[in-house]
């Protein structure tokens, strides 16, 4: 049982770092990011529109 706790305080201790990193990362790059919204929206956008139709090609909604 003793094993488990190394693992779990490795994986606690690994994921604070990310997390730091993570919001570090954001930070520092802020502005590319908020110059970057509209692209990634529409890319967002045009990818939710392919998986949600991607049944036509096959005649996925019956009439259409």
């Amino acid at each position: 049982m003793s094993e488990a706790r190394p693992h779990s305080a490795a994986r606690v201790t690994l994921l604070f770092f990310l997390g730091v990193a993570g919001v570090l990362l954001i930070l520092e790059h802020r502005a590319h990011l908020l110059g970057a919204w509209p692209l990634l929206w529409l890319a967002a956008c045009v990818g939710a529109h392919l998986f949600m139709h991607r049944g036509h090609a096959r005649g996925g909604h019956g009439g259409h």
